[in-house]
């Protein structure tokens, strides 16, 4: 009597289990199904002995507040992710990696890391960070590193800006760090580890308009504007002129130079300047030695005048 009492206490409690399972149970070599008013799910084994969850219905399965949509999506507080992943909070790494189909030397392929946000216009505003198959790809250098601007995704005339590019590495062995940013906030660029006492420090040579210095530090093709340039040359400043040993010209001497060269001595003819340009500080000492030695001319003349007018006065 006993043994029967507790069979039917079993098929009782079993019934009760299917009943709020809401469908029929099934173990061991079949799969373990669940019915449900919209479908079912079906939890069932692999040959590699995986855990493997199947919807029957568009519905999705969720594990503290995780979604796993039946399209393959995954939404961490989201319940109807849009992406592969979606996630509403922070993401903690060690470490994210980004890949892509790798392409191949002429096909272009992009992989990149995209931040999004509200704009003005109240369409979405965007950041980029691309890198490029070795075949290229939409305006990115192959193998580069480049930051694009998305002001606008939205309106197709204004789909996209470049705004910093870092090329890929000249060698194996080269580990350029052409931009460092201190601990002070200053800029360094061209291999400094840091900008010292500069905001801004460069190292190498700088082309302004030109991206040929032609081996001088600073190259500009066009125009400059400032309030005060200082020159420190290093060649003699022209004070021998005052020597008591200099040997100043004679003017005769400075005539026939003249007449010969149609420039003054020591001074470079135009087809000089229009050839290789002057050297602020070089031309300006100069012109100050030019203008030292026409001073002793005039103080020369000056003298044979007071002569003329004394030798007048005595014939008086």
């Amino acid at each position: 009597m006993k043994k029967i009492v507790l069979f039917i206490v079993v098929c009782t409690l079993s019934r009760m289990t299917a009943s709020a399972q809401n469908g029929p149970l099934k173990f061991q070599d079949n799969p373990l199904v669940f019915y449900g008013q919209d479908g079912h799910w079906e939890a069932r084994q692999d040959a590699f002995s995986n855990l493997v969850w199947k919807s029957y219905s568009a519905r999705y399965f969720m594990m503290n507040d995780t979604y796993f949509l039946q399209n393959g999506n995954v939404g961490i507080g989201v319940s109807a992710p849009t992406a592969r992943l979606q996630v509403a909070g922070n993401i903690v790494a060690s470490e994210l990696v980004v890949l892509n189909d790798p392409g191949n030397n002429t096909t272009p392929y992009l992989s990149g890391l995209t931040i999004y946000n509200r704009g003005a216009s109240g369409n979405s505003y965007g950041w980029k960070w691309l890198t490029a198959s070795v075949g290229g790809g939409f305006g990115v250098y192959p193998n580069s590193m480049e930051l694009w601007e998305y002001p606008d995704v939205d309106n197709s005339n204004n789909c996209c800006r470049g705004r910093l590019k870092i090329t890929k590495s000249t060698g194996v062995n080269d580990y350029p760090q052409a931009v460092v940013i201190d601990g002070n906030g200053n800029l360094a660029l061209g291999g400094y580890a840091d900008a010292g006492n500069n905001t801004l420090s460069v190292n190498g040579n700088v082309g302004i308009g030109t991206n040929n210095a032609q081996g001088y530090r600073l190259a500009v093709a066009g125009s400059m504007i400032a309030e005060k340039i200082k020159v420190k040359p290093q060649a003699i400043w022209p004070d021998f002129v005052f020597h008591h040993d200099y040997k100043l010209p004679s003017l005769a001497e400075l005539e026939n130079y003249i007449k010969k060269n149609q420039h003054l001595p020591e001074i470079p003819s135009a087809a000089e300047v229009q050839e290789n340009g002057i050297d602020v500080g070089e031309m300006n000492r100069k012109l100050l030695q030019k203008v030292e030695e026409l001073t002793l001319y005039i103080i020369d003349l000056q003298k044979q005048v007071n002569e003329l007018k004394k030798n007048q006065h005595q014939d008086k």
